[in-house]
């Protein structure tokens, strides 16, 4: 599976932490991406910055897409979400699974 940084703005020197199953997988900066195994079957996966988190994204590993590819998910800390990290911290990390 691929893990990937959007250019974001938000949190621009710092590291986005990405975790499966509650362990931490890979640290990301903006525009890095990570390739990560996980053992085949469903994790919960969430991304945190600091006291700032997304919520919590079910994917299926070992599933393929139509073109043979493994998932990819992207994960950001958008510059309008500084403001959201002190209102709703707990959704204020974005993170999703690309091209489905």
């Amino acid at each position: 599976m691929r893990v990937v940084r959007a250019n974001d703005y938000g949190g621009r020197f710092r590291r986005l932490k990405v975790f499966a199953d509650g362990a931490l997988v890979c640290e990301l900066k903006p525009n890095q991406e990570a390739e990560v195994r996980l053992a085949a079957g469903v994790h919960v996966l969430h991304a945190e910055m600091d006291w700032a988190r997304s919520p919590g994204l079910s994917i299926t590993v070992g599933a393929v897409d139509p073109e043979g590819r493994a998932p990819t998910v992207e994960v950001s800390l958008p510059f309008k979400a500084i403001l959201a990290s002190v209102t709703r911290p707990r959704t204020a990390v974005r993170i999703r699974l690309m091209g489905r």
